[in-house]
């Protein structure tokens, strides 16, 4: 028997088999009955394939890409190293409106696109009514992409921090098929520069609930629509924190929130190789108090403004605000709904709103 690995990952098995292991002879048989001996030896070969499965779930088939390059507007020449990916997301419910209660008065819906944004809007290919759908679903959260900019117009993501897990990072990062393949950044726009792929969804947030689960919703966050160009050298804690700052001191009900994330898209984001850098982001988070029983929705706002010059990326002042609801819908033209509302700041966009910088969890006004 004979063993050997493929450049594909698969691993081939061959093995002879003899069946009769004699010289050809004949002997004469009864009447006119002859017998004749012939020996026989058979070859298997069998190709098995790196495929896992766990608990009946589909899980990645991955296959070491291709040497594929892309020139991109630049004129830069880079591999793409986007891996092929094989899953059925059927069983994935994204963000749930209902999550924080049952009771329809605090049911969050996504937020609405404008009239001008959903013309942007990339078409998720297998919506589940067969009805034109945005919304591509993961586990416990949602992306709505931006054709145009190749990035997320927002995410939305169920928290229950009573469940979560501790599942290792992944760093293997995947193109959805669901959408068109042009309606996202690959690895062309990561390669040989300062640049991470800035997850919009916390890896660590949708991560509870089973063990399966969790590993699944690992996994999902590490799809390019849910990242936006960041500086590798960013380490904005109070920004990457700020969702454990609001489980911890907020007082949510079930210890549940959802949170909405996104990025500023401006005409005067600064180009670089195929893409415009955002500058700025901006988060929604929406909890009931357990205190007044009551809805409570934040917004924050994330400015890079000084970090970039040009296609050099410089770091100066990056800081976290607390700014409106409203003032996150002038700024994103999404629409928020009821929820300016319940935003414990004020429900206008004019200048006298506090607009606070945001270094501890005393500093948020819940």
């Amino acid at each position: 028997m004979s063993s050997s690995v493929t450049s594909n990952g698969s691993r081939v098995i061959s093995k002879d088999y003899t069946l009769v292991d004699q010289p050809l002879s004949s002997n004469q048989g009864e009447g006119n009955h002859m017998q004749v001996h012939v020996p026989i030896r058979i070859n298997v070969t069998l190709e098995i394939m790196p495929i896992t499965t766990q608990n009946g779930l589909s899980k990645p088939t991955i296959h070491p890409p291709q040497e594929q390059v892309h020139e991109s507007l630049d004129g830069f020449e880079v591999e793409d190293d986007v891996l092929e990916r094989t899953i059925n997301y059927s069983g994935r419910e994204g963000y749930r409106p209902d999550f924080l209660d049952t009771d329809e008065q605090f049911h969050v819906p996504l937020p609405k696109l404008s009239a001008v944004l959903e013309k942007d809007a990339a078409i998720v290919s297998t919506p589940t009514n067969g009805s034109i759908s945005h919304e591509l679903k993961y586990m416990h959260f949602s992306v709505v992409m931006n054709r145009r900019r190749r990035m997320p117009f927002f995410t939305a993501v169920n928290i229950d921090g009573r469940q979560l897990r501790r599942i290792p990072r992944s760093d293997k990062w995947f193109k959805d098929p669901r959408i068109n393949q042009q309606a996202q950044f690959g690895n062309e726009l990561y390669a040989n520069n300062d640049l991470d792929r800035g997850h919009m969804v916390r890896r660590l947030d949708p991560v509870w609930g089973t063990v399966e689960e969790a590993t699944i919703a690992n996994d999902d966050t590490f799809h390019y629509t849910n990242s936006c160009p960041q500086h590798k050298d960013l380490n904005q804690r109070t920004w990457n924190d700020l969702e454990d700052y609001i489980l911890d001191n907020a007082d949510a009900h079930d210890f549940k929130v959802s949170v909405f994330t996104g990025p500023v898209f401006r005409a005067d984001d600064i180009p670089y190789r195929s893409a415009r850098i955002p500058r700025e982001f901006w988060k929604v988070a929406v909890l009931i108090n357990n205190q007044t029983k009551k809805l409570s929705a934040t917004a924050y706002l994330l400015s890079q403004a000084d970090m970039i010059n040009n296609l050099e990326f410089v770091y100066g002042a990056y800081r976290t605000y607390q700014i409106s609801i409203a003032q996150v819908e002038a700024l994103t033209d999404l629409d928020f709904g009821d929820l300016r509302e319940f935003d414990p700041i004020g429900s206008g966009i004019n200048e006298s709103v506090d607009i606070r910088i945001v270094e501890r969890p005393q500093n948020i006004i819940f």
